[in-house]
């Protein structure tokens, strides 16, 4: 069984951002980054698999020549080999990434097409099932629990208000939520024996944006919250919802 799990470098979610001075852009100076942590919960899934039933997992990510640095954590934590896909300095949108995801996963002819359900930095929720239709693979997102069996898998997914179970027939795409299990770590040996592990470096062309940035700006300040105490708590409070809020 072959899984490829497309992975997104994205800033640490502990980082504090800074909007760059064009406003179009977040200040990258002083940025740590890391495997986008849906994406994190995929390979994890992925690895879970290999264990399992004996799978090859390929790891392939966008970017600029930094990007290695996440894909070669990948390799330390179980997945056998990488491949980088070179844009330096290209500007792109959801639709771009996925049309050079998907024409760089096609000739692997995947037996499962991995994705976190989201990026962090962005919340697209996008890629995967642009790349699913464009290798004609069905897809399900919001993916929550994995079970494999010959040729089908079973599959619990977010629902609103609730969960689904599917099946699906490979070869397929799915993006992956939170899921119960722990995400491995890397440890010495598997770093060292991630640098024996191959990764190939392709320079891509990129599609021109659909989806332009006009503009960022930080979210508003939080109002100070307000404290109600007393005998009249219950109806102060119902006269501030109804009366100020407009919420009764």
């Amino acid at each position: 069984m072959d899984i490829v799990v497309c992975l997104k470098r994205t800033p640490d979610t502990a980082a504090r951002i800074q909007i760059a001075a064009s406003g179009l852009a977040i200040d990258l100076a002083n940025v740590a980054f890391e495997i986008g942590p849906y994406d994190q919960f995929a390979l994890e899934e992925a690895l879970r698999l290999k264990d399992a039933h004996g799978a090859t997992v390929t790891v392939v990510s966008l970017g600029p020549t930094e990007v290695a640095k996440e894909l070669r954590d990948a390799l330390s934590r179980g997945a056998d080999k990488a491949i980088l896909l070179k844009a330096d300095g290209s500007a792109t949108d959801a639709y771009g990434v996925a049309m050079a995801l998907a024409d760089a996963v096609r000739p692997l002819n995947a037996d499962l097409v991995m994705f976190g359900y989201k990026a962090s930095d962005d919340d697209g929720a996008q890629v995967g099932s642009i790349v699913a239709t464009k290798l004609g693979v069905p897809v399900v997102t919001e993916v929550t629990e994995i079970a494999l069996s010959g040729r089908a898998l079973t599959l619990v997914r977010e629902s609103e208000g609730g969960q689904e179970r599917v099946t699906c027939p490979l070869p397929a795409a799915i993006t992956v939520h939170k899921t119960p299990h722990e995400l491995r770590i890397s440890n010495i040996k598997g770093i060292m024996a991630a640098k024996k592990k191959p990764l190939e470096e392709r320079a891509v062309t990129l599609a021109p944006p659909r989806v332009k940035i006009r503009h960022l700006a930080p979210p508003p300040e939080r109002k100070a919250g307000r404290k109600v105490e007393g005998a009249d708590a219950v109806a102060v409070t119902v006269r501030y919802l109804k009366d100020e809020l407009k919420l009764l």
